[in-house]
């Protein structure tokens, strides 16, 4: 049964209990104004900035397209800046610059953190789509008593943060590097080497004509012994961060022995390509000749590697210097 609603008699009661409804109004207002002017004040001061850019180099670009990187220098900038954020090591710094210890009347260092935690907002922003969604801007806001101290915190943490991502960044780029190097310097020797021992038998001999057989067999094995210097380099990468026990590291080694295994077939005439009539073996040419042929596939194969090796190397050199590109700074904190 619908019960009607006289206006009438609602009016009616409001006006006999007026007095009570204005001193409920009256009273929380009072109370409401008392507990602002003895409620702490607290300030929150915020920062807006963007991560380091995407890098289309350095890891991922050199080896896009021969290995199968482990590791994306983009993803260390974009991801584990919000690691960096939350980190335990970040917080402790703050906590002795600001002399928190004092502030927050403790000396007890998880009360610290705890307390510093309350204080810190991280908002980040994603591009829009479903699964995985990149990281556009992150904003980091700190509450404190003291307005100045809380844009001295913004600042102060972010420039933190970018100092240890920084290093961070150019800490693993300097482990590539300094791996392609290594094996460039190697190149280089042994490529000199080579060109002067097949110039110096061409003084002294003259100059052979290589069957085209030959160089086909020849350009195959440079080929393959270049895939092996690439996930020699790639394992060598890899064990910088992984255990041996890691699947990649384990399924490289496995790749890499079954060049290995096929360049051995190759240098001996035993694999099924080689063993066709229409290939001749190098051992029963000429000893002459096949001198200058071993000299000849030497030059070829180290030249092979350079030609993949050398771009590489100054790649990285290039990507030592983009890692000193830090957060990017959109809206700086203020003192609120």
């Amino acid at each position: 049964m619908n019960r009607e609603i006289n206006l009438i008699d609602v009016l009616n009661i409001l006006i006999r209990n007026r007095w009570l409804i204005f001193k409920i109004i009256f009273f929380t207002t009072l109370f409401s104004l008392f507990l602002s002017l003895i409620w702490p004040k607290t300030y929150k001061s915020s920062i807006q900035f963007f991560p380091p850019p995407r890098q289309q180099s350095g890891i991922t670009g050199i080896f896009s397209n021969l290995l199968q990187p482990m590791v994306s220098t983009s993803e260390l900038n974009q991801e584990a800046l919000m690691v960096i954020l939350n980190s335990r090591t970040v917080k402790e710094q703050v906590i002795d610059k600001f002399n928190y210890r004092e502030i927050y009347n403790s000396d007890i260092p998880e009360f610290l953190i705890k307390q510093m935690e309350s204080n810190i907002i991280i908002s980040d922003i994603r591009e829009g789509g479903f699964g995985f969604n990149p990281l556009i801007a992150v904003e980091f806001s700190f509450i404190d008593k003291d307005p100045k101290r809380a844009a001295d915190v913004c600042k102060f943490y972010i420039e933190k943060v970018d100092s240890i991502l920084k290093s961070l960044n150019t800490e693993r780029v300097l482990k590539t590097k300094n791996i392609v190097e290594t094996r460039y310097l190697e190149n280089i020797a042994k490529l000199n080497e080579a060109e002067m021992k097949l110039q110096n038998f061409q003084k002294m001999n003259g100059i052979f004509e290589i069957e085209s057989q030959t160089k086909t067999i020849i350009n195959t094995m440079a080929e393959i012994k270049s895939k092996i210097i690439q996930l020699e380099i790639q394992l060598d990468i890899m064990k910088k961060v992984a255990s041996a026990e890691n699947y990649e590291i384990l399924n490289i080694i496995t790749e890499k022995n079954a060049y290995e295994k096929k360049y051995q077939e190759f240098y001996r005439k035993s694999d099924s390509l080689l063993t066709d009539d229409i290939f001749h073996s190098i051992d029963e040419m000429p000893r002459l000749s096949r001198e200058y042929a071993q000299l000849y596939r030497d030059v070829v194969i180290q030249n092979k590697i350079y030609e993949y090796i050398y771009p590489q190397y100054e790649q990285m050199k290039m990507q030592v210097k983009i890692q000193a590109q830090g957060v990017q700074i959109l809206d700086p904190a203020q003192i609120p």
